[in-house]
């Protein structure tokens, strides 16, 4: 492999799950995407031109469907109790389609809130089943940088859905603005066709309530989720932020050209793209999450400090300020999304999960309803608005350091599930003692340790494949050749999943596709056996180790058990 080749690859290995299940739930996430992108470029221009309705008509039958999108949320996302994440996520696609198509041929402000109303309903509980089906088909693990991918060419979908709707704007028929949502209908339907090629079925748990609502009691009962959920919520204020909060203040309280919001946005787009799985790699425990959501607090705050800056400022300088305005807003973004993905769903308890995460989504279902109001209402305070704004978010994160704090000891307090050795009572247990373990002794510890690691990748991986990997002499297989089990892109992923491995286990970053590695005269992607040389050798260059092994004189080493 070249060194151009395997960067490439390495960097669309960030952007691709390494399994069949994953790519099919990427395609589909693309597609809905851009059904989504084309509603948007093109649904507002329609309702204007083509049903003829006044702004304050469009706002008011908006606001109707928004709410109605958040009083059902719940209640439709617990027939997932009764058909699976996966078949609700399909079925929920097919409406939306169907609600799509329905409000390309709305001819009044009553056929077009009753439309949106159901294509609302549709909306909320999308993310919490993608949410589900995900954790079922790449596991717990890869959950949050899973979903980062999906992030990521979920904004790529809407780039594409925009472009596409650019041609059919300029026309300007009545029938061309429906082709637009005639269009967003059908990626609906070809991405609920992508959804139903998933082998890995996403069901409900066994044990359902007898009644959806019961089901609730303990959500509502769970003071730290639903303030997870408010706090959350609360940050989520970023999408209105960029779609209302930056336009407003770039043409009223600045003297940048309105041009330049196009050129915001796509800023806003390529760095969401380019970064959120980045952000997401680094967000796999509840510490983690606390800290990514704190931090989007931080950044947001700084968002605004740096908008009133840009109102005392002229020219170039109003521009510079209002890219880093950009910028920290998308920093934002991607923080509060990584943060409340990974705590919505580590501590939600595994049994009412799909009531948890369909509660949690409450939180930025309110914030896209009552938003919009309350920005307008602090903007027009101008800079004390803003710094109210500011204040809003520095409170928010210091309530996120104290809530996770409680959700960590409240997941620390949870009793172990794995099965554990019956002991006496009375058994009586000795003093440590003090055993030396020889260099060699070390080594094949070590040694071990890293084939179980890597056996714990194969066994992840194995569950999603349909030609599985052999265990029975796991340190003999080929990973890469002839006779390999990977090819070029697979084993680049399979690479990334052990560094993420190695980095959780033993808090040591090593590049497993680094030059020296794929340069070497034996490569170590020959087998597993020369895989795992390979990392005892970076291990102990990386931990200052490297002479130690070699030494068959030193010092035997004193560790007590």
């Amino acid at each position: 492999m070249s060194d151009v080749g395997n960067a490439l690859r390495r960097l669309l290995s960030n952007y691709l799950l390494p399994t069949r299940g994953g790519r099919i739930i990427v395609s589909a996430v693309v597609v809905y995407a851009t059904g989504s992108g084309l509603y948007l470029a093109g649904g507002t221009v329609f309702f204007i031109r083509g049903i003829n309705l006044s702004n304050a008509q469009i706002g008011s039958g908006l606001t109707i469907a928004a709410l109605a999108g958040f009083l059902t949320t719940v209640p439709v996302s617990m027939v997932a109790r009764r058909i699976g994440p996966l078949q609700l996520l399909r079925a929920v696609q097919v409406w939306r389609a169907g609600s799509l198509a329905a409000l390309a041929f709305a001819d009044n402000l009553y056929t077009f809130t009753l439309f949106a109303s159901a294509f609302a309903i549709s909306q909320g509980p999308i993310f919490p089943m993608v949410q589900l089906v995900v954790s079922a088909v790449v596991g717990e693990r890869q959950q949050t940088r899973s979903l980062g991918v999906i992030g990521s060419v979920s904004n790529v979908g809407m780039c594409l859905g925009a472009l596409a709707a650019a041609p059919f704007l300029s026309i300007g028929s009545i029938w061309t603005f429906r082709a637009i949502l005639l269009l967003g209908a059908l990626c609906c339907l070809a991405s609920s066709g992508l959804f139903g090629l998933l082998r890995v079925e996403a069901s409900a748990p066994a044990d359902k309530p007898v009644r959806w609502h019961n089901s609730l009691l303990p959500v509502g009962r769970d003071r730290r989720y639903l303030a997870l959920t408010a706090t959350s919520g609360v940050l989520f204020l970023h999408t209105v932020l960029l779609g209302v909060g930056l336009p407003l203040w770039l043409v009223q309280s600045t003297d940048a050209p309105a041009g330049l919001l196009s050129a915001l946005i796509t800023v806003n787009t390529m760095l969401a793209i380019l970064l959120q799985v980045h952000f997401a790699k680094r967000v796999s425990s509840s510490r983690d999450g606390t800290r990514a959501l704190r931090n989007a607090g931080y950044s947001l705050a700084a968002f605004s400090l740096v908008l009133v800056a840009s109102t005392h400022t002229r020219h170039w300088l109003t521009i510079s300020l209002l890219v880093l305005a950009t910028v920290l807003l998308t920093c934002g973004e991607l923080l509060q999304g990584v943060g409340g993905w990974e705590l919505s769903y580590r501590h939600a308890p595994q049994a009412l999960r799909t009531e948890y995460l369909s509660v949690f989504s409450l939180g930025g279902a309110a914030t896209g309803i009552v938003g919009p109001g309350l920005l307008a209402l602090a903007l027009s305070w101008q800079t004390k608005g803003l710094l109210a704004l500011c204040a809003l978010f520095l409170t928010t994160s210091a309530a996120v350091a104290v809530l996770g704090r409680r959700l960590a000891h409240a997941e620390a307090d949870k009793p172990d599930e794995r099965p554990q050795l019956d002991k006496p009572e009375t058994m009586n247990h000795p003093e440590p003692q003090e055993i030396t373990i020889s260099p060699q002794g070390k080594a094949l510890y070590m040694h071990d340790q890293l084939l179980a690691l890597i056996a714990s990748v194969v066994d992840e991986l194995n569950e999603r494949r349909s030609e599985k990997i052999p265990t029975e002499n796991l340190p003999s297989v080929v990973l890469y050749g002839d006779r390999g089990v990977f090819d070029s892109m697979h084993l680049v992923n399979f690479l990334v999943l052990v560094e993420e491995a190695l980095e959780d286990e033993f808090d040591v970053a090593i590049s497993l596709t680094s030059e020296k590695a794929v340069s070497r005269r034996v490569s170590p992607f020959g087998s597993v056996k020369r895989l795992i040389e390979f990392i005892e050798e970076e291990m102990r260059l990386a931990t200052g180790e490297e002479h130690e092994m070699d030494d068959a004189a030193s010092p035997l080493e004193t560790v007590s058990r």
